[in-house]
């Protein structure tokens, strides 16, 4: 898991191309291409956004059970679902692309 900041990942973010260029950056570094996460997919970018309200610590307990119970969350969009909680919590529309992973 790297969390990575609100440009990247969060409100308002419209394209992941940013989080594919920091997730080919974090893959080049020395020794992850030995971590199970990385053999397995399961390297998950998420946005700061997430940490600064119990909604979106939620929103993020739902992209990392995306990640690691693929199968059971196969119908749940996870950044979807990031941005309605955020949008119940806060009363304003919280569109963006709030999770990124390889899969």
């Amino acid at each position: 898991v790297k969390i990575v900041p609100a440009a990247v990942l969060g409100r308002g973010v419209i394209s992941d191309a940013q989080a594919k260029e920091t997730l080919a950056e974090l893959l080049q570094r020395e020794g992850y291409s030995a971590m199970d996460a990385v053999k397995t997919g399961k390297v998950v970018l998420l946005s700061e956004d997430l940490f600064r309200s119990e909604a979106g610590q939620t929103a993020a307990a739902v992209c990392m059970a995306k990640v690691m119970y693929p199968d059971l969350f196969e119908d749940t969009d996870a950044n979807e679902a990031a941005a309605e909680l955020l949008t119940e919590s806060s009363g304003t529309a919280a569109d963006g692309i709030y999770y990124y992973n390889t899969h």
